[in-house]
């Protein structure tokens, strides 16, 4: 899954815009899948 969005920023990388919402995009689903990981850890 973050694999695939990697790819979608090395697409964008020639658009700032696109790049610095790529890149939040992955923030956000990194922390989502660490915290997902967690609960299936800790649960």
């Amino acid at each position: 899954m973050v694999e695939c969005n990697l790819a979608k920023v090395e697409v964008a990388g020639s658009n700032p815009v696109s790049r610095s919402i790529s890149s939040l995009a992955n923030q956000w689903i990194h922390e989502a899948s660490n915290g997902a990981l967690e609960q299936l850890i800790t649960g």
